[in-house]
């Protein structure tokens, strides 16, 4: 987890073929953000109003350095 300007930030994993459209309550204060990562959906919740990890995972290389 990462915290930016006092406000943390988590980020959830599913597999890509159980997503559903997810929405957080407008009294929340939250924010959700999903990206698809091979067979994972990613979901970043945060008090921030754009993602700010999402694009920290990637696929790693299969066949290596």
């Amino acid at each position: 987890m990462k915290c930016f300007n006092q406000s943390e930030t988590i980020v959830l994993a599913d597999r890509a073929s159980f997503n559903k459209e997810q929405a957080l309550p407008a009294e929340s204060g939250l924010h959700l953000f999903s990206r698809q990562v091979g067979d994972l959906v990613l979901y970043e919740c945060t008090p921030l109003d754009q993602p700010s990890i999402l694009d920290d995972f990637y696929l790693p290389d299969i066949a290596g350095p």
